[in-house]
């Protein structure tokens, strides 16, 4: 049996009718090709090629007669000619091909302003989709964008799973004040050295300028105003921020242990149904219908696992670095940021790593000081 057809080789047709001459006159009026004709007690039997089955179909329908077609067998049917090997070639092509372009470009925001506004950053900065993935920017330039763009922001999540490109912004902590006790006035003075870059108060006399440079313990705001000759105190509140350079060293083993989030999978939870399994804190939860919502509970959940890692210079920027700025970023006043940072020096033994880094932070720099004497 032939597995390679053509459209000239021959196949049996059966026509289970007795008009046998109306049926030949009629393919021979259409030009059919037909040999080895013969009258069963079935019906007319003969014999054409593949190319003239359309022609033989079309006057079975003509005439409303039974028709039967041999061999019937798949490889009969399924023909492997030039039409055929271009069909297949085109089904695994177009997927490979795809595969090189991104389709997909989502931020998980926890604020639909936010939202918007890192897909503007990402509109302007080339990654949308139909973009070839291997000319997209490099993910540490796209973080400190959309940081220096939105001061609340602690860290930025980038990750690409095949054609989907996931950005994350994480928030920073809110850190709440006390107000319950009445403070007494004082001025604001410089607690670290810096290059100011704005400034916002609710009451005192504002002494330093945007881009001046000050020193730790240079007045910031002053407790007192001047309202003609008469001098009032009415202290000095609010924040002024300031650029300055911080060199932290490290010291890290080469070899690490570290949790890594897996894909997001959807859990439901029935209550009065034991699972056997721990159920995980859900990463966003799911409102489910009316009725389900009494009896059930229904969220994403993100699985970890323990990866180890071998730490060498070259991974720095991708490993090490974004756990210092969460370390560094803890240690900080409300509102601060880390808007670059420089490795200045790397050295490395059998089992360690070390070296210093140099961050660019962004940081109320205001400290009160409380009013000594007469001015």
């Amino acid at each position: 049996m032939k597995k390679w057809q053509s459209f000239g080789e021959k196949v049996t047709v059966l026509v289970k009718d007795k008009r046998a001459n109306l049926i030949l006159s009629s393919l021979k009026a259409e030009k059919v090709f037909v040999t080895n004709s013969k009258v069963t007690e079935e019906g007319l039997l003969f014999k054409t090629t593949f190319r003239d089955l359309n022609k033989v179909r079309k006057i079975r329908k003509k005439y409303n007669v039974k028709m039967e077609i041999f061999p019937r067998s798949l490889d009969r049917i399924f023909r492997w000619n030039s039409y055929t090997f271009a069909g297949v070639g085109i089904w695994i092509l177009i997927p490979y091909i795809c595969s090189f372009f991104l389709w997909s470009v989502a931020v998980e925001a926890d604020t639909p302003e936010r939202e918007e506004q890192i897909q503007t950053i990402l509109n302007k900065s080339g990654i949308k989709t139909l973009r070839l993935i291997k000319s997209l920017p490099d993910e540490a330039l796209i973080r400190q964008q959309v940081m220096k763009n939105d001061a609340e922001l602690s860290w930025v999540n980038i990750s690409r799973s095949g054609t989907k490109y996931t950005l994350t912004p994480l928030p920073a902590p809110i850190h709440t004040i006390n107000d319950g006790k009445k403070i007494a006035p004082a001025h604001l003075i410089a607690a670290k050295s810096g290059i100011i870059t704005h400034v916002s108060i609710a009451s005192g006399e504002r002494v330093v300028m945007k881009d001046s440079t000050v020193r730790k313990g240079d007045l910031l705001v002053s407790a007192f105003i001047k309202q003609g000759e008469e001098i009032k105190v009415v202290g000095a509140d609010g924040s002024v921020f300031a650029d300055y350079w911080l060199e932290t060293d490290f010291t890290v083993p080469k070899t690490v242990k570290m949790e890594s989030p897996d894909e997001r999978v959807l859990h439901v939870e029935v209550p009065f149904v034991k699972s056997g399994k721990s159920v995980q804190s859900y990463w966003k939860e799911i409102d489910l219908p009316g009725p389900l919502d009494r009896i059930a509970r229904a969220g994403l959940v993100q699985p970890t696992s323990e990866i180890t890692l071998t730490l060498e210079e070259e991974s720095l920027e991708k490993l090490l670095i974004p756990l210092l700025r969460e370390k560094l970023l803890t240690g900080l006043s409300e509102g601060a940021i880390i808007k670059e940072e420089k490795i200045l020096h790397v050295a490395s033994d059998n089992d360690t790593l070390k070296g210093k880094i140099l961050f660019l932070i962004n940081e109320n720099i205001a400290k009160r000081q409380p009013i000594q004497g007469e001015e």
